[in-house]
């Protein structure tokens, strides 16, 4: 794990290209430049569990879904 260079590459790129699938590079809160409140505080890292890490994710798919049509489907690594 660590901060997000850019979407992914390689083999993940070209069964994008072949699916014709979007790739989308999510950068979890507490790695690069998302770390809330830009401290390593108690009350900041309440949130580095995985339990909101899955919360952020599936936040983000329902924020995304709004803006789409209903037949797509989500793959997650």
């Amino acid at each position: 794990e660590g901060p997000c260079n850019g979407p992914p590459g390689g083999f993940m790129a070209e069964l994008a290209q072949q699916y014709k699938a979007k790739l989308i590079s999510l950068e979890h809160r507490f790695y690069g430049e998302s770390i809330p409140g830009n401290d390593f505080s108690q009350e900041n890292l309440k949130y580095l569990t995985v339990h909101q890490a899955l919360a952020d994710v599936a936040h983000f798919i329902d924020s995304t879904n709004a803006g789409l049509a209903n037949n797509h489907t989500w793959v997650t690594f």
